[in-house]
């Protein structure tokens, strides 16, 4: 009586843990960050560029995230 107690909980345990692993391995990584067209990332990284223009200083900001300008040439007020 007892093998046959000890033999049905090991098979329940079997059973519980072959139900309970996929639903932990499907679940997202938490703290990723995926950048393309349909998901975007929660903070966008930008780059300021800064040239010398007749005498003239301004900046540019360049989105490191989206590979693209985001605002045009600007002077720099001293």
């Amino acid at each position: 009586m007892k093998l046959k107690s000890i033999v049905s909980v090991f098979i329940l345990l079997v059973t519980m843990c072959a139900f309970a692993l996929p639903a932990g391995a499907a679940s997202p990584v938490h703290g990723s960050v995926v950048a393309d067209e349909h998901h975007a990332p929660r903070w966008e990284q930008t780059q300021w560029f800064v040239r010398l223009n007749n005498g003239v200083i301004e900046r540019r900001l360049w989105s490191n995230t989206f590979g693209r300008w985001i605002t045009d040439w600007q002077p720099v007020n001293p």
